[in-house]
């Protein structure tokens, strides 16, 4: 275990909880994000030594390029559940070879993030991607221009081209970054005042697609911002972004996540942000269990409620909106709740990893803010102990569910299945050029999606006599006949419900089900 005095008094307790190294609260909101990025030469060999090194979430964003990954490695596989992933592998469609090449950007979920596809871009290795950070937006790119594609002028004017479409649809106040790989080795870059790198015309070399590449970028007002040479004093690695006066930085990490990789320093942005909250609370999942229900109560109180003053008989979808808030009442009063907590973290943490998980985080914060070489080896330290941690705590853990899957064989496809699927609802859909963001917009799209094969139409009265007629009766219990006319649809859907023979198990059949196709309905 490292020496936690080699901060000099870096932790103290608060009155708002425990600081760490200069940090601010744990728990407390963060000025600045932290973006990692590398080329990291493949990933699919050490899939599991990648999926532990994200597991503490120090990063909130992380860029790979040139991740050999494809349809065979799932992207939970890498980076588990903290992290939303949007990926461009390599296909026929956007490269001359079959393997290689890809790149992602993963973002912690704390972020609300969504992809921009267009496809025109199909023919890139690049990935566009919307962060919101509360008043504004962050446009970032990641981009991997292979060495055979860097002179060739339709594959460079059809990125700056999506460059120049972001342009259109970002606002004044937008940040835009792009983290590429250009393969421009001959380009020599010469630092200025104000932090910004610029193309050495002198010491350069400089061919068709590099020309065109930077013109485009400084007629975009983008700007090079990356000093971090390799082995080689080359710049493969470079950071653009649109601050004149840049509030992004970008130093070399003081260790890879996982592995070092010849040529391609691994490198953290910090970069400033206006959100007014860090992680987003997880949902709190709550069932009932009805056979401990109040029955009585229940069907006390349904055959009390005046349905004909309550229910809307002008308006079905206001009617069935206003019975299901009815009935989602009663239920929460009387039913017994159950409250599935989420776990937060890897299921393999412990009490110690967690507390391992927030120094090394706090450390890595501080040296990216004072760039000491003792807090570069302390973190380094630290980030070793961390990770040896974990290894174990994952062994450990996998040896447990093989045990478990041994002694119960039927579970193995239950486990596959739950590793595979994706929880929570999708940040974004896409239709016809629309792209939906919120849930109410999502659901707008889907009587879009299936317009060509549902017909919402207006049904007749002899039509909802037929359907009336199909539904099944109680045995023992006679059917209620019910005189339908157009006028009197909200009323009819009011009756059944006073009835006082309710059970939770199941709420007896009634008619409501048949007249979906009614909820377009206006009397009159």
């Amino acid at each position: 275990m490292p020496d936690l005095n080699a901060l000099d008094g870096a932790m103290w307790m608060t009155d708002k909880g425990l600081a760490v190294g200069g940090g601010g609260c744990l728990g407390q909101r963060r000025d600045k994000l932290l973006l990692y990025y590398q080329n990291v030469g493949g990933i699919n060999s050490t899939v599991e030594e990648y999926r532990l090194a994200v597991s503490d979430n120090s990063f909130d964003i992380i860029v790979f390029v040139e991740t050999w990954l494809n349809d065979n490695t799932h992207s939970r596989q890498v980076f588990g559940t903290g992290y939303e992933v949007f990926r461009c592998d390599r296909i026929l469609r956007n490269s001359r070879k079959y393997t290689g090449g890809g790149v992602l950007v993963s973002v912690n979920r704390s972020l609300k993030a969504r992809v921009v596809e267009k496809t025109c871009w199909d023919c890139l290795e690049q990935v566009w991607t919307i962060i919101e950070l509360g008043d504004r937006n962050l446009y970032l790119c990641a981009l991997f221009v292979p060495p055979d594609r860097v002179r060739d002028i339709e594959y460079v004017d059809a990125h700056c081209s999506s460059v120049f479409t972001i342009l259109v649809d970002a606002k004044s106040v937008d940040k835009i970054i792009v983290l590429a790989d250009f393969n421009l080795p001959s380009i020599s870059w010469r630092s200025s005042r104000n932090g910004l790198l610029y193309p050495d015309s002198d010491h350069s070399v400089l061919h068709s697609g590099a020309v065109r590449l930077l013109d485009s970028y400084s007629s975009a007002t983008l700007l090079q911002i990356n000093p971090i040479a390799n082995e080689n004093n080359c710049h493969l690695n470079l950071c653009f972004v649109t601050d004149l006066v840049p509030a992004t930085s970008v130093v070399m990490a003081p260790s890879p996540l996982v592995k070092p990789v010849a040529h391609h320093p691994p490198l953290i942005a910090t970069i400033d942000r206006t959100l007014a909250h860090d992680y987003n609370i997880p949902p709190i999942l709550v069932s009932y269990d009805f056979h401990k229900a109040d029955h009585r109560s229940i069907a006390y109180l349904f055959s009390t409620l005046d349905w004909l003053n309550i229910v809307d008989p002008e308006d079905v979808d206001t009617a069935v909106q206003t019975f299901s808030n009815v009935l989602g009442y009663v239920i929460d009063r009387h039913a017994r709740k159950i409250v599935h907590h989420q776990q937060i973290g890897p299921p393999w943490q412990t009490s110690t990893m967690r507390w391992l998980k927030s120094i090394n985080r706090a450390a890595l914060r501080r040296f990216t803010k004072y760039r000491t070489i003792s807090l570069r080896n302390y973190y380094v330290s630290l980030n070793h102990s961390y990770k040896r941690a974990s290894q174990d705590c994952f062994f450990r853990y996998q040896q447990n569910i093989q045990r478990n899957l041994k002694s119960h064989p039927k579970r193995v496809w239950k486990y596959v299945n739950e590793q595979r699927k994706e929880s929570g609802l999708p940040t974004y859909m896409a239709f016809n050029s629309r792209t939906a963001t919120t849930s109410q917009d999502m659901c707008r799209l889907f009587p879009e999606k299936f317009a060509n094969v549902f017909t919402d139409e207006a049904l007749t009265v002899n039509q909802i006599e037929v359907a009336v007629s199909q539904v099944p009766v109680t045995p023992h219990q006679p059917r209620r006949e019910i005189k339908l006319q157009p006028l009197t649809v909200g009323h009819f859907l009011g009756v059944p419900f006073a009835i006082t023979a309710v059970t939770l198990a199941g709420l007896q059949q009634i008619p409501i089900h048949h007249c979906v196709a009614l909820q377009s309905f206006k009397a009159g």
